[in-house]
């Protein structure tokens, strides 16, 4: 079945010079007046003038209908060209702007007749020899007398405050209207910029030559279809509430017609067309998948309205430029389209498709999936999917797209990197992961250093994927739930430091509650033990009875009594360790429910977690006490030996020594080929 001709809904959109906009634009009734502030207004002054001399300065997008064919039946004042559908804003400050140049000009030309009347020399400027011109008019379909204000205001003199000096009814005809006091405001503003800058000249070039200066304006110009009528509609539900982003305007400058002109049947051009929004909208839909949007991006999902952005901020580079152009995408593509004029659009867009399903089998590819998902997660390198994507699809000629074995092999020399240990003096001493520190000062009792903190993070994110690769064929990290974690990725003391950190009542009287029910459990377990049970018992008597209105130190008496009851388990030892054997992944808010918890407490609340919460596989498993292996070591002969490990499962009220060495050992197991 032949489908909707899609020229019928797609825009004709081109950069367009300031020069080049020749036409009488009517802005319809249902449009608010003009709105533009001050600040609105300098900050485009100071953009045009800051924008890089090679590349042109694109303004927002303005969107236009072409006029009825019966406008030529209209009075000649109402007759127009198109209707200007958004951007009134922006065209009306362009307006603006060229009448306080024209004014700026005048002035001079005024300045220079009083100084050759006086026989007194008098310098040139630039902007003596420029001939400003305005190529366009505004008019309104309601607001009769603004066009008449606009194309007069140039012809009103200032002060040095930005009052009108002219006749009272001017004066008055601004106050009456806030069309025009706003429009006022805005040109005042023009020019007292233009009276403290020295770039009057650039701006002046920039808005009025073309073709003879590279930093000209430009107007992104998305020109409808005349079979759209209802444009009160179109603009209630597009503009201004559904952007156009720089996919909807590069859809559009891959549809024009001219794109498909290797199709000389009409029918083969729209299916053609037709084929390219099929594809379109099935990467957008394949986008929106949460597990294939977390492995490419940490970027909240909400960031981009039309996820298809991703592939093309992608393919122009734009993360690696540090643009903060919103529009930097969409001037890509305008210039490979300008300087590839023997390639058509749908040759590009076969190109680009092709790239994508190169990005969906990495997504399917367990391994790459793990590698890649590991470095974007922590942005190692800087940009890494946009550098990974350039490696395999270099842009300079003569380079061929690099095949699945070499990402491989890139990836894994890429993760090598990414856990090599910095140099400094904070690094002294760390051989190994083994040796990294939560807090790496040297006087741990005055301040903290958290120098440590992102290997350690490194490491724990790399364990716990490399675990979840080796627990099964078909078991994958879920990066999209990794990359929205609630708050972002802290380090969870396995076993709490001691809680001298807690200062308040409330604080203090969750923390007896919680741990009381560890101290009924020790009670119920070593019942036989008589020094735990009646010291678990006096325990239980001080927790009872505790409120939050006690002070510190009696808090304090019952925390030091409840580390005194642990350390006296057998096997507990040294439970109050900062180094890696005592470190977990927890994203931080969950990490602030436990704070201060000893182990048997915080695996009670980590259960409970797994229902509702993304916990880390490693995470879990250390709270479970589930981590077990084996290790090759060699003997002292040299010879290969092969070492079990295993958490103290038989004791669940503490980490201790062996929890902490087999967990290091699965931690030498699992990252063994990345060390």
């Amino acid at each position: 079945m032949k489908g909707e001709n899609i020229d019928n809904k797609c825009p004709d959109l081109r950069p367009r010079a300031i020069q080049e906009l020749k036409y009488r634009f009517r802005i319809p009734a249902y449009q608010r007046g003009y709105r533009w502030e001050r600040q609105n207004v300098v900050q485009l002054l100071n953009d045009i003038i800051k924008s890089d001399k090679d590349v042109p300065y694109y303004l927002q997008p303005i969107v236009v209908s072409p006029a009825p064919a019966e406008v030529k039946d209209f009075p000649e004042e109402e007759q127009y060209d198109f209707d200007l559908i958004d951007g009134q804003q922006r065209l009306t400050t362009i307006f603006l702007i060229l009448q306080a140049l024209k004014r700026k000009q005048a002035d001079y030309q005024e300045a220079r007749k009083i100084l050759e009347s006086m026989n007194m020399p008098y310098s040139p400027t630039f902007i003596d020899n420029i001939q400003i011109t305005i190529p366009f008019e505004l008019s309104y379909e309601t607001r009769k007398s603004t066009l008449k204000f606009l194309n007069g205001i140039s012809s009103i003199k200032v002060d040095q405050e930005g009052n009108p000096t002219s006749e009272p009814d001017i004066i008055n005809n601004i106050r009456k209207s806030p069309d025009h006091l706003y429009m006022w405001h805005a040109y005042t503003a023009i020019l007292k910029w233009l009276g403290t800058t020295d770039e009057v000249p650039k701006l002046a070039r920039a808005l009025t030559e073309t073709g003879q200066y590279k930093n000209q304006v430009k107007i992104i110009w998305y020109e409808l279809s005349d079979s759209i009528t209802d444009w009160k509609k179109f603009t209630d539900l597009n503009i201004g509430k559904i952007p156009l982003t720089n996919s909807e305007l590069v859809k559009a400058l891959f549809l024009r017609s001219k794109n498909f002109s290797g199709v000389n049947d009409l029918e083969a051009e729209e299916y053609e067309k037709q084929t390219l929004v099929a594809q379109w909208d099935q990467i957008e839909r394949e986008l929106s998948e949460q597990d294939f949007w977390g492995f490419l991006t940490r970027i909240d999902s909400a960031s981009y309205p039309t996820k298809i952005d991703l592939l093309f901020d992608l393919i122009s580079g734009k993360a690696e430029s540090g643009s903060s152009d919103r529009l930097f995408t969409f001037n890509y593509f305008v210039s490979w389209f300008e300087n590839h004029e023997k390639m058509t659009g749908k040759q590009k867009w076969n190109e680009i498709y092709l790239q994508y399903q190169r990005l969906r089998d990495w997504w399917k590819d367990r391994e790459i999936y793990h590698r890649l998902g590991y470095l974007v997660a922590i942005d190692f390198p800087k940009n890494a999917l946009s550098r990974i994507f350039k490696y395999a699809h270099p842009t300079f000629p003569g380079r061929q797209n690099r095949g699945t074995d070499r990402v491989r092999k890139i990836l894994d020399t890429l993760v090598k990197f990414s856990l090599k240990m910095p140099k400094g003096k904070k690094w002294d001493g760390i051989t190994s992961f083994h040796d990294l520190k939560y807090n790496a000062s040297d006087t741990p009792d005055t301040s903290k250093d958290t120098s440590h903190h992102y290997m350690i993070k490194r490491y724990l994110t790399l364990y716990n994927i490399m675990v979840t690769e080796s627990a099964g064929k078909e078991l994958r990290y879920p990066f999209g739930l990794h990359n929205n974690a609630g708050g972002g990725w802290s380090l969870e003391h396995i076993h709490a430091q001691k809680s001298e950190t807690l200062n308040k009542g409330w604080q203090w009287k969750e923390w007896v509650d919680n741990h009381k029910i560890t101290v009924e459990k020790i009670l119920a377990s070593y019942k036989d033990s008589m020094p735990i049970k009646e010291h678990a018992g006096n325990l239980l008597n001080q927790m009872s009875i505790f409120t939050s209105d006690d002070n510190r130190e009696v808090f304090k008496e019952i925390a030091d009594n409840f580390t005194t009851l642990i350390e006296s388990i057998p096997g507990a030892s040294g439970l109050y360790q900062d180094d890696m054997g005592n470190m977990a992944l927890l994203s931080k808010n969950d990490n602030s429910t436990l704070n201060n918890s000893t182990f048997d407490v915080k695996r009670r609340k980590i259960i409970e977690m797994l229902s509702t919460n993304f916990v880390p596989i490693a995470t879990e498993r250390v709270f479970l006490k589930a981590i077990s292996g084996v290790k090759t070591e060699m003997d002292s002969n040299g010879a290969e030996m092969q070492i079990a490990y295993n958490c103290d499962a038989d004791h669940l009220f503490f980490w201790g020594d062996d929890d902490r060495n087999a967990y290091l050992k699965d931690m030498d197991v699992k990252l063994e080929k990345f060390l």
